[in-house]
């Protein structure tokens, strides 16, 4: 069995009959299923982070940052 690029490339591997119709079969169609992992990804992280009170408040939370006076000229 293939993994990866080289087994969606081919149309031999148990990933091309489960995402090729996803990403198509040939070339590339391996970095077109990692792009699409990594969106769904990113868009869970995304999702959870709504429903954490921490990151949710981080705006209210973290202090602003002050400038620090300018030092005197010599």
């Amino acid at each position: 069995m293939k993994i990866g690029n080289d087994g969606l490339k081919r149309g031999e591997s148990g990933l091309a009959s489960l995402f090729g119709w996803l990403v198509g079969i040939g070339p590339g169609a391996g970095m077109g299923l990692l792009m699409v992992i990594c969106g769904l990804g990113g868009m869970l992280v995304a999702g959870v982070s709504v429903f954490v009170p921490a990151i949710r408040n981080a705006e209210a939370i973290l202090p602003d940052h002050d400038q620090p006076p300018p030092a005197a000229s010599l």
